[in-house]
C-alpha cells in the first residue's frame, strides 16, 4: 500500500544464499523470511522487533529540506547481524549507527540524471549476553549511491567494506572486500496466465504438471511412470533426458527471474542422506538445464528438501516413485 505522503508499505522477502563451490553462478537456497515492514518518504523504516531482516535499516536516509550538490548531513541508522556458524544461527545483534552523506554531485546515464551520494560509517556492536558465540562486531562501510533523482529510486550502489568479528573463544575474523548493486525492477507475472501458456507450450511433454504457487510458477517434474531418477541415485536415467532438454528454451524466456530448483526423496535412509542425494538431484536437473549457470540478471539457485515435502504416501513403489522428483519454480 501507498499513503498521501510518499510512504509505503512493503511485503520484502529476503533470502539467504551461498554459494556453490566449483559452479559459477549456482546458488544454494539457504532459506527465506518475509518481512512486512513501512518506509517513509524521507526513507525511514518501521521494522517489526522479532525480525532479523533487513540487515541494514534507515539507508539512505535524506533530510527534510531539499539538498543540492556539495551539501552533506547526518543520520542514524541501524544493522542488524545474524551469523551462520558451524551450520547454527547466532543473533541477531543490533547497533546503532551514524552515517555521514553527502551529495558528491549529479551524472547522466541517457536522459536520467542521477544523484551521486556518498554514504560512510563505522559500526561498533558489543555482545554481553551469557553463551552467545560472538563477543563484538566492528567494522567501517564506504558506499557509492546512484539515485536516480525523477524516479525517486536507487539505481546502483558500490561499498568497499572492512569488518571484524571476535569470537568467544578468543579468535578473530575479518571480512573485507567489495560490493556492486545493481537494482532492477521486475513486473509481477500473471500467474493464472504464465501458467497456462506454460501448459500450452509443454503440452506434448509427459510427466510435467504447471500451477500457480506462492511465490511464482512451479513446474514440477513427476517420476511416477517415467522415473527420472532410480531409487537412492542423483543419476538421470538417459531416456529420461530429452524432457529436461526440451524445457531449455522455455526457460530462457524467463533470464530476467530467478529460479529455484528444488530436489526431493523418499523417505529412506538417514536424514543428513536424504538432503545430500535431494541437493545432487537437483544439482543434476540444473546441469542440464543450465551447464553454464544463468545468463542473464536472474540467479538460479538449488535446494535440498530430503523427504520433508512428500506428495505421496509411502505405502508402495509407486508412491515413492512420485516423491523421487525435482520441482522448478520460476520466482516472482
Amino acid at each position: 500500500e501507498v499513503d498521501g505522503e510518499g510512504g509505503a508499505l512493503l511485503d520484502a522477502t529476503f533470502r539467504t544464499e551461498e554459494r556453490i563451490a566449483g559452479r559459477p553462478g549456482y546458488f544454494e537456497w539457504v532459506s527465506s523470511e518475509t518481512v512486512r515492514l513501512s518506509r517513509d518518504a524521507l526513507g525511514r523504516m518501521r521494522v517489526p522487533v522479532e525480525a532479523a531482516r533487513p540487515v541494514l535499516r534507515d539507508i539512505p536516509l535524506f533530510p527534510e529540506t531539499s539538498v543540492a550538490p556539495g551539501d552533506s548531513w547526518t543520520a542514524a541508522a541501524e544493522e542488524v547481524h545474524v551469523f551462520r556458524i558451524g551450520g547454527l544461527s547466532a543473533g541477531p545483534y543490533r547497533g546503532e549507527i551514524p552515517v555521514a552523506y553527502e551529495y558528491a554531485g549529479d551524472v547522466w546515464d541517457d536522459e536520467r540524471r542521477l544523484a551521486r551520494i556518498l554514504i560512510r560509517y563505522n559500526l561498533y556492536v558489543p555482545v554481553s549476553g551469557s553463551g552467545e558465540p560472538v563477543r563484538l562486531v566492528s567494522g567501517c562501510s564506504d558506499q557509492v549511491l546512484l539515485w536516480d533523482v525523477a524516479a525517486g529510486c536507487p539505481v546502483s550502489k558500490t561499498e568497499d567494506f572492512e569488518f571484524i568479528m571476535m569470537m568467544s573463544n578468543g579468535t578473530v575474523q575479518e571480512f573485507r572486500g567489495r560490493q556492486e548493486v545493481t537494482y532492477r525492477t521486475v513486473i509481477e507475472l500473471d500467474r493464472e496466465q504464465v501458467t497456462d501458456s506454460i501448459r500450452r507450450t509443454l503440452k506434448d511433454l509427459p510427466g510435467i504438471s504447471v500451477s500457480p504457487a506462492d511465490e511464482g510458477i512451479r513446474l514440477t517434474i513427476e517420476d511416477s511412470g517415467r522415473v527420472l531418477f532410480n531409487p537412492e541415485s542423483a543419476e538421470i536415467l538417459p531416456d529420461q533426458r530429452y524432457r529436461l532438454e526440451a524445457m531449455k528454451p522455455l526457460l530462457e524466456e524467463f533470464s530476467n527471474r530467478d529460479i529455484l530448483i528444488t530436489g526431493h526423496t523418499a523417505h529412506f535412509g538417514t536424514r543428513e542422506g536424504r538432503y545430500t542425494l535431494s541437493r545432487e538431484r537437483a544439482a543434476a536437473v540444473a546441469g542440464i538445464l543450465f551447464p553454464e549457470g544463468r545468463i542473464g540478471p536472474g540467479h538460479l539457485y538449488l535446494r535440498g528438501a530430503g523427504s520433508d515435502e512428500p506428495v505421496a504416501t509411502e505405502d508402495s513403489e509407486a508412491a515413492r516413485a512420485r516423491n523421487r522428483r525435482v520441482e522448478i519454480l520460476i520466482l516472482d
